[in-house]
């Protein structure tokens, strides 16, 4: 097992090898300082596109395990293609981002553990700065690694401030909320660029009769074969019946080109509409992955919109990984606005309310009802929770999947549905703060 591995299952105090994780993060203390500073600098400074020259931009810093000759040989092979496509990206930095940002978190740890206050919240702070780093260019896969680097600096201020409550001054926990509450993350951005890869095939791949109509072309359906499976008879392989019947039955049986857009317009305007809404505001709004599935279903449809079956980005499961990290951050918000009420009250609040506005500009709402969110103060402490998507009031108690484990997500906007309903695998509560710790 190399190093990175083992760092990889030891970045918690929890986890068997953490003291060599330890020694790992001391003996790089220089490394972790640069990498503070850098998420510091007000830009990610890596241009995104197709380079010309890949050694201008020294690639490999950011990907150790690209290969400059063969990233060479696939430029050369796109430039030369006349039917590449003319949109064209590569994002070798965010998979290095999202290990940095682990290690800042374990060492976040690290330093709590030995009461060092300012070097765990310049790791918070930096979790949270290479999370908006990564979400600089509105791209929706640089917009999901952004959510994943913000759950994990979320669940790092967590653990430290529940396992050393004492570790950071007031002033430092308001520091800490105010860059939490900055993060803004765009579906709208996120889903315009998707429209711009969909447009950009049909450019490609469509005749244009000037008037946003045109059928589809031979070039349409070879770019097309390319998703297609060997096990799925309706799908475009080689062997399909529409390849076999050629070109003029893919031009009848594929939709022309205005009303592929219109649909695909269609699903993209209602994703941006519902992701403009809390999920408790958006009604008997559809399902849009549901919608696409549909269509996927049935053999006409699925041949007819095609490309919108290959291409479509699951819309609604992207809106809904939205909520729960809006929801996770107000927890976290909720949770060191507890936290100050207490040192400056001796107690816990007998409610949430009385945090605004000294404490929190407002008090977030349930996202899954509209309502008030619950609270209850235990022995072990508070817990702020959502009723989850079974609709009902279960105390705290977050839910246990079918292995015995815990899974908050089980009651989360994961599984929403505009009728809260009770299911029996989704019972139990959304916990806020602290969020239950899981099986990882």
């Amino acid at each position: 097992m190399s190093q990175s591995q083992r760092l990889e299952k030891s970045l918690s105090p929890d986890d068997p090898g953490w003291h060599a994780t330890v020694e790992f993060l001391n003996e790089h203390q220089q490394a972790l300082a640069l990498i503070r500073e850098g998420a510091s600098l007000p830009g990610l400074g890596f241009e995104v596109g197709f380079p010309d020259d890949y050694t201008s931009q020294e690639l490999h810093l950011f990907n150790m395990q690209a290969d400059p000759d063969y990233l060479k040989a696939e430029q050369a092979k796109n430039f030369r293609d006349p039917d590449r496509a003319l949109i064209g990206v590569l994002l070798p930095h965010l998979g290095p981002m999202r290990n940095l940002a682990k290690l800042l978190a374990a060492d976040a740890e690290r330093a709590a553990m030995v009461g060092d206050g300012d070097t765990a919240l310049a790791d918070a702070l930096a979790i949270q700065r290479i999370a908006q780093h990564a979400n600089e260019h509105p791209l929706l896969i640089d917009g999901l690694v952004c959510l994943s680097i913000r759950k994990l600096g979320y669940r790092t201020v967590q653990r430290v401030l529940i396992s050393h409550p004492d570790l950071w001054h007031d002033s430092q926990l308001r520091d800490l909320a105010h860059a939490i509450a900055a993060q803004n993350v765009s579906l709208e951005a996120w889903f315009n660029t998707e429209r711009l890869w969909f447009y950009d095939f049909l450019q490609r791949t469509y005749t244009d009769d000037g008037a946003g109509g045109g059928q589809i072309t031979k070039q349409g359906i070879e770019d097309l074969k390319t998703y297609g499976s060997p096990e799925d008879p309706f799908g475009l392989t080689p062997s399909s019946p529409l390849v076999i019947a050629g070109l003029p039955a893919a031009s009848v049986i594929v939709a022309p080109r205005g009303e592929m857009k219109r649909m695909y317009d269609n699903l993209m305007d209602q994703a941006t509409l519902d992701g403009q809404k809390p999920l408790w505001q958006r009604g008997d709004s559809p399902d849009l992955d549901e919608r696409v599935e549909a269509i996927a279903s049935s053999n006409f449809t699925r041949m007819r919109y095609l490309p919108i079956v290959l291409y479509m980005p699951a819309l609604s499961s992207v809106s809904k990984t939205v909520e729960y990290d809006l929801g996770t951050r107000e927890g976290v918000m909720i949770g060191i606005a507890l936290t100050l009420y207490r040192r400056q009250h001796g107690d816990w609040p007998a409610t949430l309310d009385v945090l605004a506005p000294t404490y929190l500009p407002t008090v977030p709402v349930d996202r899954l009802t509209g309502k008030a969110l619950c609270y209850v103060v235990t022995d072990d402490g508070p817990v702020v929770y959502s009723v989850g998507v079974d609709g009902d009031d279960d105390g705290g108690r977050p839910p246990i999947d079918s292995k015995g484990d815990i899974n908050n997500k089980n009651a989360s906007p994961y599984h929403w549905t505009p009728d809260l309903r009770a299911e029996r695998e989704y019972d139990g509560d959304w916990v806020l703060w602290p969020v239950p710790e899981e099986k990882r």
